[in-house]
């Protein structure tokens, strides 16, 4: 889709502003940076919503409210923990182990190799023994 005056920026569904499509993942990267160096709240959520022919609306979609499901995985680039939401997730590039990570491709690693599992799953008596769902 043609986006002239720019792409969407939307603050916990607030239209907060705009941002030039060449912009957009260096926009989000620096704000995740922001964020692993304590200048924004840890539990914001910064989802990058690529500009596709097909696909879901594109933007930065920032979420800041309380009550939404977050988990934490390894940010590559910063060599620390983040914790990161149920949207923002489907737009990273997380490894499940170090070997399957690729370079300057791989944003994110897995904490462990049940961390997919979703927190529901991992409640199940026997989890550890069966497949769980991811979104149970």
């Amino acid at each position: 889709p043609d986006q002239p005056d720019g792409l969407d920026v939307l603050l916990d569904g607030l239209l907060v502003g705009r941002v030039r499509p060449d912009a957009l993942v260096r926009t989000g990267d620096q704000l995740r940076m922001l964020k692993m160096n304590g200048k924004v709240p840890a539990t914001l959520e910064i989802a990058v919503v690529p500009l596709l022919n097909k696909g879901q609306f594109p933007g930065l979609f920032l979420f800041s409210t309380p009550s939404r499901m977050m988990r934490s995985v390894l940010n590559l680039a910063a060599q620390r923990e983040e914790l990161i939401g149920t949207f923002e997730q489907v737009y990273l590039n997380i490894a499940v182990t170090p070997e399957e990570a690729h370079p300057k491709l791989t944003t994110h690693l897995e904490l462990s190799m049940d961390s997919i599992l979703s927190v529901v799953a991992g409640l199940t008596p026997f989890s550890d023994f069966m497949y769980q769902c991811q979104l149970c």
